[in-house]
């Protein structure tokens, strides 16, 4: 395990519960309301916060710094200022945003874990497609479970509360492509780096 990984999570987690001490200071003046999902993000943002040690220590697979720290600053965006302190509710563009920060991260990640396989080396244009294809699938992924929760804790994440249909439309499907954009660049950037990586190794 690295220790760079392992004191980003402990950094990550010290921010988060910070940051939830705050919201709680806030609940209790009355200047923010409380509700019951918050305490569902608190319990994912600790979860995920330490993913990235329990991958290195189950699959043996070194995870490169720069992923590492961009994950855990996208945590915090996410769950702790987005969804904790309601910013995806204040700030109209801060959901797209993050989306399209999420197709980049996802297609740095999957490029650390393909950079680090012994077997498995495609490069070139498969490099890419292989690294949009996962993007767009975790973003996906991502609408499904944003779905799951406002059906099970009757919340609004896919703006369906109050909105026309169209705009609950709209609101996923500009998250969607967002998460392509984000993950055409980041595999684009990913490929760059990988061909000029072989390039450098070449006498």
């Amino acid at each position: 395990m690295k220790n760079s990984t392992l004191l980003s999570s402990v950094i990550s987690s010290a921010i988060g519960a910070i940051g939830i001490v705050i919201n709680i200071i806030l609940v209790s003046m009355g200047t923010i309301s409380a509700k019951a999902n918050v305490y569902l993000f608190i319990i994912a943002f600790f979860a995920c916060a330490w993913v990235p040690i329990l991958i290195e220590l189950i699959f043996k697979i070194k995870i490169e710094v720069l992923a590492s720290v961009i994950y855990q600053i996208f945590l915090i965006l996410t769950i702790i200022i987005g969804s904790i302190w309601k910013m995806y509710d204040i700030f109209a563009g801060y959901d797209i945003t993050i989306h399209f920060m999420s197709g980049v991260l996802a297609a740095i990640i999957a490029y650390t874990f393909v950079k680090n396989s012994k077997k498995f080396k495609p490069y070139g244009l498969w490099l890419f497609v292989l690294l949009f294809a996962i993007a767009g699938a975790c973003g996906a992924l991502w609408e499904i479970w944003e779905f799951a929760t406002d059906l099970i804790l009757d919340g609004n994440s896919q703006r369906v509360l109050g909105f026309s249909e169209r705009t609950a439309i709209m609101d996923t499907m500009l998250d969607i492509i967002a998460d392509v954009v984000g993950g055409l660049i980041g595999a684009g950037i990913c490929v760059v780096c990988d061909a000029r990586t072989k390039k450098a190794k070449q006498p």
